[in-house]
């Protein structure tokens, strides 16, 4: 398949610019209705193209023309057998997910860092979750994720078990070695399922960990707006069929999904696929670049840390990998939260970070970023954090202190002890 055409996108234009009168919705009839506030910021195009299913564009809930051929066109890129467009995000995925492949009271070996639309779907489908354990003894700052050895040991205690959840990235764009388990489990009869929200870029670059798809997974939902060129919203699910039943999986979406699809949000799975399949290595080869030179830069400054891909892989014992893309910043050497840290970044420096913990800022670095928005933050990170740090007061320590009740004014300064 030519995996340059974009044939709903193109379809969506096609109609809009027919200029056919329009009697169906949307109400604001092409942006003759929407507020003058809103049409005047976002300019009067992109209403053109807030479409409804008309026989020109298709419909998602039973595609048979330029959506059908958009998805197929995913799952060749992918190496899928379906590959379905999601308006309601990877959430909307995972739930699909365990009710096209679960039945009440059957069990489901799942990893503790599973995503709450997981636990939501399991709650629906009335299954029956066998938690995998968590070792935290790594070393390491932040959660890695399961290693290797913990889920194979899981899989052969409960090889009963025909159905497998895991994540893969995490958050801090830790990997598992999926390759590996999706052997095991296939061995044992199990189909394995995977919510890779962060991970819709990993099958488009050959120095990234490896993709679901390209490991062997069964069944696998991505997030194609968190890295890739998605609107917010807008995800893609990917399906074999050899352990997966793709009709019983293609009518739970239809019961789960809205049967008013926003096309803008399908247009960009479209587009993001055809810049991947077309673009990929490129752009990804230039955020990987940005991403280490700012991953260098932040390790230069006294007091940070700023874990790289060798460092996981031996914390991990080889079980783990990591996604250069995401910077998991240590901020503990300078005696602060990585919630001060974010906040004083948003305020004093106009840069907004994907998320901070007790102890890090996590940022995310795209095929949407440039060269200067780096400098941005290593700069900011420099004015936030001059010369070295000097010893504080351990957070372990500090709450066996001594705890008095203050005004706000009084308490300037003093370490916050909750009730």
């Amino acid at each position: 398949m030519d995996q340059s055409k974009t044939p709903l996108f193109d379809a969506m234009v096609s109609l809009a610019e027919s200029r056919k009168v329009s009697f169906h919705t949307p109400g604001h009839k092409s942006g003759k209705g929407i507020s003058t506030r809103f049409r005047k910021f976002v300019g009067p195009r992109v209403f053109s193209i807030d479409l409804t299913c008309l026989d020109e564009v298709d419909s998602l809930q039973k595609p048979r023309g330029v959506i059908k051929e958009s998805q197929e066109l995913a799952a060749e890129i992918y190496g899928a057998d379906r590959s379905y467009f999601l308006v309601n995000g990877t959430s909307g995925g995972n739930q699909a997910m365990v009710v096209a492949t679960l039945s009440p009271g059957e069990p489901v070996l799942v990893t503790r860092n599973v995503h709450k639309s997981v636990i939501s779907g399991m709650i629906m489908t009335g299954c029956q979750p066998v938690f995998i354990p968590f070792r935290t003894e790594h070393g390491a700052s932040f959660p890695l994720n399961y290693g290797t050895r913990d889920i194979l040991d899981s899989i052969e205690r409960h090889s009963e078990i025909r159905t497998l959840y895991l994540t893969s990235p995490n958050y801090y764009g830790v990997t598992i070695d999926l390759a590996r388990v999706a052997e095991a489990a296939h061995s044992k009869g199990m189909r394995v399922l995977l919510d890779e929200a962060h991970g819709p870029h990993l099958h488009f670059h050959p120095e990234l960990p490896s993709s679901g798809m390209a490991a062997g997974i069964d069944l696998t939902v991505q997030s194609t707006h968190k890295i890739i060129g998605g609107m917010t919203q807008a995800s893609m699910l990917h399906a074999r069929k050899e352990r997966v039943d793709v009709d019983r999986l293609s009518t739970v979406l239809r019961y789960l999904q809205t049967t008013s699809p926003s096309y803008i949000l399908m247009a960009s799975l479209d587009l993001a696929r055809m810049q991947m399949a077309t673009e990929g290595v490129k752009l990804l080869g230039r955020a990987l670049e940005l991403a280490r030179w700012a991953r260098m830069k932040i390790r230069e400054i006294p007091g940070l840390k700023c874990a790289n891909r060798t460092e996981i892989q031996a914390l991990s014992g080889g079980e783990n990998d990591l996604d250069e893309t995401k910077l998991t910043i240590d901020v503990r050497g300078w005696g602060v939260s990585g919630y001060q840290v974010s906040q004083r970044l948003n305020l004093e420096f106009g840069i907004q970070v994907e998320m901070a913990d007790i102890d890090h800022v996590l940022v995310i670095v795209s095929i949407g970023d440039h060269r200067g928005d780096l400098e941005r933050l290593v700069n900011a990170l420099v004015a936030l954090f001059p010369g070295k740090p000097s010893p504080g007061l351990p957070i372990p320590r500090s709450l066996h202190g001594l705890v008095r009740q203050s005004s706000p004014d009084d308490a300037a300064g003093c370490l916050f002890c909750p009730p």
